[in-house]
């Protein structure tokens, strides 16, 4: 059903995109800033570290680490914001070429064309973030006398599994609106706007917060970072929320491409 050219050709196309290069580039500043990082230990015992030129010593090291969460959270948050723009015009161009219509006539069926199309947009940005999360490790590696910290690839993972959940649902979005702007822009507000919404709600007890629920709840990965971040034991029943959003918005898109009238 996926078709391995089709695949091959997004995954050119995503690479080639404006946008990715952006995304290379938060990498690439990010990791310059993790190579600023350095640890001094006393046995096992962290006494200083520093980041950026500033020093925090064995009274400051929490202030420390959260000097780093806030630096690791302002840049995920740019790339986030990024891989939205960049991810939300791959099916409205697609909806949009002239020639779709007459590719439809080749033995490439509806589902296996956006199927084929999805996967090579997660598979581009999958290696991405993975070759970005063993980077941060590597570099780890050797900052911190040999240690092997394996959270920065749990969180890349982590980040992945939040951009196909929500990649998914704008996929959703781009068959029914036909506009990327508006794909973007929808994104963008569940992404960075749509949890604080429903945590506002929640507290003032109104049922309206369940109508938020209609989008992927993508605020709950939160909970799931922190987790990480503090090597403790996740919440499975989060990821299995998400995969079940995953299957529902696939499954629709499927069925609208293949009743959407194509000339």
């Amino acid at each position: 059903m996926i078709k391995y050219p089709i695949v091959k050709q997004t995954i050119r196309e995503v690479y080639k995109h404006p946008f990715f290069a952006l995304l290379s580039l938060i990498i690439v500043i990010f990791f310059l800033l993790v190579f600023t990082f350095k640890v001094d230990y006393e046995g096992d015992v962290i006494v200083s570290m520093s980041l950026m030129g500033l020093s925090f010593d064995e009274t400051q090291i929490d202030l420390g680490y959260e000097a780093i969460k806030s630096i690791y959270h302002f840049f995920k948050s740019i790339f986030m914001f990024l891989l939205i723009l960049q991810s939300s015009a791959i099916f409205v161009d697609t909806l949009k070429n002239p020639l779709l219509g007459i590719f439809l006539t080749k033995p490439v069926s509806r589902t296996g064309l956006l199927l084929s199309r999805y996967t090579g947009q997660i598979i581009a940005i999958f290696a991405l973030l993975l070759i970005s999360g063993i980077g941060i490790v590597l570099i780890l590696y050797f900052k911190m006398n040999g240690t092997i910290f394996l959270t920065p690839i749990y969180i890349s993972l982590l980040i992945f599994y939040i951009f196909v959940v929500l990649f998914t649902f704008m996929v959703f979005l781009s068959l029914i609106l036909e506009n990327s702007l508006a794909v973007a822009a929808i994104g963008i507000l569940i992404y960075f706007l749509l949890g604080r919404f429903i945590f506002l709600a929640e507290r003032l007890g109104g049922k309206v917060a369940n109508l938020a629920y209609i989008f992927p709840p993508i605020w709950k990965h939160w909970a799931l970072e922190l987790d990480i971040i503090d090597g403790k034991a996740i919440n499975p029943d989060i990821l299995v929320l998400f995969l079940f959003y995953i299957v529902v918005y696939i499954t629709l898109s499927i069925i609208i491409f293949n009743r959407k009238d194509i000339s």
